[in-house]
C-alpha cells in the first residue's frame, strides 16, 4: 500500500490508517470552515467521555477521584484541568466585574476597582498556594506537588464554575448581603477542598480533614494578607489627604 504523509507531523501514514501513529492526529484532515469550528467548539463542551460538561458533573460527585485518575496517567479520559482552569475562570472574571462581587465595594479607588476586575489573578494566586500546602501537609501521599498542582486546577476551577452558578446569582437576588455570602462561599470552598484533599491523598480519616481544612485556611489568609497589604500601601502613599 502506498503512504502518504502525516499534516501534523509528516509522518509516513497508511492509507488505511485513521490516526497518525507518532502525533495521534486524523488522517482525514479537512479544509475548515465555520461548520466544523462550531461542531469542535461544541464537541469540546459536550464530549460524553472528556467533555467540559462530563468534567464539572464528575468534579462536582468525586473530584477527589477525578484528579488522582489524572495524574495516574487517565490523561484522555478528562478534559485538560489547567485548560479548563482558564477557560471558566475567564467567565467568572467577567460576572465578578460586572457586579464588584470581590470587594462588594461601591468605592472607585483604584485598588478595589483592580481586584473587581482582575478576578482571575487572585484565582490563579489561590491554586498554586493550595497545592504547596496540601504537598506538605500530606507528604505521606508520595504525590509530588506538580500533581497536587493538577488537584488544586480542578478544585479550583470547580469552585469557580459554583461561584459562577450559584454564588454570583445570589449576590444579585440578595445585593445587600455581600458579607454572609462571601463567608458561606468560603466555608463550602473548605469542605469541598478537604473532601477533594483527603480522597486524592487516599487520607479519609479524621486528621486528613483536618490537615486539609488547616491548608485551606492558610492560603485564605496569605491571600488576605496580600490584599490588605496592597490597600495599606496604597492608602498610605497615594490615596487623596
Amino acid at each position: 500500500m502506498n503512504s502518504v504523509e502525516c499534516l501534523n507531523c509528516f509522518s509516513p501514514i497508511l492509507p488505511a490508517q485513521r490516526f497518525c501513529s507518532d502525533c495521534g492526529q486524523k488522517t482525514d484532515t479537512h479544509r475548515l470552515t465555520m461548520g466544523h469550528i462550531g461542531h469542535d467548539v461544541l464537541h469540546a463542551f459536550t464530549h460524553t467521555d472528556k467533555g467540559m460538561f462530563h468534567l464539572i458533573k464528575a468534579l462536582a460527585i468525586n473530584p477527589g477521584t477525578v484528579a488522582r485518575e489524572y495524574v495516574e496517567g487517565a490523561r484522555k479520559k478528562y478534559f485538560n484541568p489547567f485548560s479548563f482552569l482558564i477557560l471558566v475562570t475567564a467567565i467568572a472574571t467577567i460576572l465578578a466585574s460586572s457586579f464588584n462581587l470581590v470587594t462588594g465595594s461601591t468605592r472607585k479607588d483604584p485598588v478595589s476597582v483592580f481586584l473587581d476586575k482582575h478576578y482571575n489573578l487572585l484565582i490563579f494566586l489561590n491554586t498554586p498556594i493550595i497545592a504547596f500546602f496540601s504537598w506538605l501537609l500530606f507528604r505521606k501521599s508520595r504525590k509530588n506537588f506538580a500533581e497536587f498542582l493538577v488537584m488544586a486546577a480542578y478544585a479550583t476551577g470547580e469552585r469557580t464554575v459554583f461561584f459562577a452558578l450559584i454564588v454570583v446569582p445570589l449576590h444579585i437576588i440578595f445585593p445587600h448581603n455581600h458579607i454572609p455570602l462571601t463567608y458561606a462561599n468560603l466555608i463550602v470552598w473548605a469542605f469541598y477542598l478537604a473532601w477533594t484533599t483527603t480522597v486524592f491523598a487516599r487520607e479519609n480519616k479524621v486528621w486528613g480533614w483536618v490537615k486539609s481544612l488547616i491548608a485551606s485556611a492558610l492560603v485564605h489568609v496569605i491571600i488576605y494578607m496580600l490584599i490588605f497589604a496592597v490597600y495599606a500601601v496604597y492608602y498610605r502613599n497615594y490615596s487623596p489627604r
